[in-house]
């Protein structure tokens, strides 16, 4: 039961930050994470979803202080290294990162070695990249190191980049038959449903917003002939 009441706590929180984001409001947002951990102070996980939801909007230092509330509560927990060890390199202190790159080093964690392959990449350290990488191709993970595989063997010049982007890529535009009028009445409809003022803070729309739910799966006449 208790495990059950923990987890229904990090929805609504999950949630609640995700409406207050995509509403505006990018300062509070997560106040329903402190909240809740006010409630439940000793509870790691949720502790980390805060951590995470706050890492994604590049508040480094209201990251930090997160994990250092955390670590004054709970000691020195190896998620809370990694979430440091996340801030340290994602925000380009590379001496910090550095130390807790060779401190978390017998840690077999999917986030410590996707902070460790980005760091690679922007130091140019593409051998070491790609060692972490292929590491997850055959588990779970897979779906997640494969766009930087890419990445890496296409900066390395590699004939692996053309086995898995294709050669030319596999990428094509098609012209679509539609009339003026029939652009005219997808946008007026797609600017309906454009309601939210901020993009969803997990995403990576840049200077946009996105629709809360999947296109294809929605009944309007426009959508179905498109």
């Amino acid at each position: 039961m208790r495990q059950c009441t923990r987890a229904a706590t990090a929805r609504r929180s999950r949630s609640s930050a995700a409406l207050r984001y995509t509403g505006g409001d990018q300062s509070h947002f997560a106040d329903s994470y402190a909240s809740a951990c006010a409630a439940q102070p000793h509870n790691l996980a949720l502790r980390m979803a805060w951590f995470r939801a706050v890492a994604q909007t590049r508040d480094w230092t209201a990251a930090s202080a997160i994990i250092d509330s955390a670590e004054r509560l709970l000691g020195r927990k190896p998620q809370l290294l990694i979430a440091r060890l996340f801030v340290a390199s994602e925000s380009g202190d590379t001496v910090q990162a550095q130390r807790l790159f060779a401190d978390t080093a017998s840690l077999d964690d999917l986030v410590r070695d996707l902070a460790l392959i980005r760091h690679c990449l922007r130091t140019g350290e593409l051998e070491t990249a790609e060692t972490t990488a292929v590491r997850h191709v055959d588990t779970a993970s897979a779906a997640v190191v494969w766009p930087y595989l890419s990445l890496v063997w296409r900066l390395l010049g590699s004939p692996r980049a053309e086995w898995l982007d294709g050669s030319p890529p596999y990428v094509r535009a098609f012209e679509l038959d539609f009339s003026a009028v029939e652009l005219d009445r997808i946008a007026d409809l797609l600017r309906q449903l454009h309601t939210a003022r901020s993009p969803f803070v997990e995403q990576s729309v840049r200077g946009g917003t996105q629709t809360d739910q999947n296109l294809l799966l929605r009944h309007e006449p426009v959508l179905r002939d498109l």
